[in-house]
């Protein structure tokens, strides 16, 4: 408490009641007062920690924005991608662009298909990148370029030694997916059922994390419908053709 208060310049007894007021509205207590030694935080305490130094992060680049706009020395461009677009097709794109406009800030966020159509339709953000097919009527849009699908498998799969393998001999083994409802999962959905795949099964494990993922494919959970090379800036097969 001592040394919060002398980082902040305020006294140890403010520190305590702004303390006091958090876990009001947090409704549980976040430290462990003891008497006589330091005070430890408690279970709930220590699930807030991250989020808090998190707000905290926020707080600091908000400012440090608002300092840079009242300067008026950074440009900015707002960018929301697709979490598969941002790990997978922007990252030497974004690279090669911050080298040749160092004067251009890039405020990157990164979600779901949805998220980033909100970001767009609310003004929050300049650009949106983001897998689809169908681009919205709402939205004006450009193609950047081709991505090539596949289905890929553990090394470990019945399937992984096979080849040419038909889509009656896909349709009985479960598929890794995200949320059923998504944009991303009906974008998926359309291509399997081009392929031939109307009806797939889905694995029990669920999850948007990309990385989450491909453990769960390793681990012989399920197929896979996926990004398999990079895409062609031209020609070549239709995008997302599984």
């Amino acid at each position: 408490m001592a040394a919060a208060a002398e980082r902040l310049g305020i006294t140890q007894p403010s520190v305590s009641e702004q303390l006091r007021r958090l876990e009001e509205e947090a409704g549980t207590p976040l430290l462990e007062r003891r008497r006589g030694r330091p005070s430890l935080l408690t279970s709930a305490g220590l699930a807030f920690l991250p989020q808090a130094r998190l707000l905290l992060q926020d707080a600091a680049a908000a400012a440090a924005t608002l300092a840079e706009d009242r300067a008026g020395s950074v440009r900015r461009i707002q960018l929301s991608a697709q979490r598969l677009v941002a790990n997978f097709v922007l990252p030497d794109l974004l690279a090669t662009f911050s080298q040749q406009h160092p004067d251009v800030r890039l405020d990157i966020r990164t979600g779901g298909q949805e998220e980033v159509i909100d970001h767009l339709l609310s003004g929050s953000a300049d650009i949106g990148c983001f897998l689809t097919n169908n681009p919205p009527a709402n939205l004006s849009s450009q193609l950047l370029r081709r991505e090539r699908f596949g289905i890929v498998a553990s090394a470990t799969h019945p399937l992984a030694i096979r080849q040419g393998l038909s889509a009656a001999e896909l349709v009985s083994w479960p598929f890794v997916r995200g949320g059923r409802r998504s944009l991303l999962s009906q974008e998926l959905d359309a291509l399997l059922t081009a392929a031939g795949l109307p009806r797939t099964k889905i694995a029990p494990a669920r999850t948007t994390e990309y990385d989450t993922v491909r453990a769960l494919v390793r681990a012989g959970t399920g197929l896979l419908l996926t990004m398999t090379q990079r895409g062609r800036r031209s020609g070549g097969r239709a995008p997302g053709r599984a």
